[in-house]
């Protein structure tokens, strides 16, 4: 065998396919993240919801959650703008429910306030 220099056919195809599998999956590599960091952010905004409603019920007065005041990541909106109150019982007030859906391209989550006071995300 001896001296050995350059690369087998076998190796040369093992390594391009390799980075062709790699180059394959980047593109779905990027809509996972996207994906995630949607889902974080809107887990922050029925966070925050939820902590002005625990506010109101804790302080007795009312709570007041609007999204303009919310400052959200490149890429990611609000659609559209949404204001949710909530009384000193913690529930919201007529009109205080509702559905406010944040985007990130294609994507999107809903953050629901039930006219009983419960906050999740679909």
């Amino acid at each position: 065998m001896g001296n050995r220099r350059g690369f087998c056919l076998p190796e040369i195809l093992v390594a391009l396919s390799l980075l062709l599998l790699f180059l394959c999956s980047v593109p779905g590599l990027n809509g996972s993240k996207n994906s995630l960091l949607l889902g974080i952010e809107a887990s922050l905004v029925a966070s925050r919801i939820r902590l002005v409603q625990a506010q109101a019920l804790a302080t007795g007065s009312t709570g007041r959650f609007d999204s303009s005041s919310f400052v959200l990541p490149a890429g990611i909106v609000f659609s559209p703008d949404r204001t949710f109150s909530f009384s000193s019982s913690g529930f919201p007030p007529p009109g205080g429910s509702g559905t406010l859906t944040v985007k990130a391209g294609k994507l999107s989550r809903k953050i629901i306030v039930s006219s009983a006071g419960r906050v999740r995300i679909e």
